[in-house]
């Protein structure tokens, strides 16, 4: 990861110093790529983020009825379709993203 994040900065300080010198066109189609670049780095790391809370959530809800803590207490099929539906639709915007 460190090392595309230092690629990224090279090619932001790289797009600074030659978009004097470009044409519209050129400096144009360069700062959309750069944009959307900054676009899809946003989008993972929320992504990223999305995922491991609902994992962690997910873990906690199963810990939680595993202990019986306060009387925390959910049918087996409830659990299953959690879990299934937490991994399977963050795991897909992670793919996705």
């Amino acid at each position: 990861m460190r090392k595309w994040i230092q690629t990224r900065d090279k090619k932001l300080e790289s797009f600074k110093k030659e978009s004097s010198s470009l044409p519209g066109k050129k400096w144009l189609g360069d700062y959309r790529e750069l944009q959307n670049l900054q676009f899809r780095e946003t989008a993972f790391k929320y992504a990223l983020w999305l995922f491991g809370f609902c994992v962690i959530s997910t873990f906690t809800i199963f810990f939680l009825q595993g202990f019986g803590v306060g009387g925390f207490n959910l049918p087996v099929e409830i659990l299953k379709w959690l879990g299934a539906a937490t991994v399977g639709e963050v795991a897909t915007i992670t793919v996705i993203v």
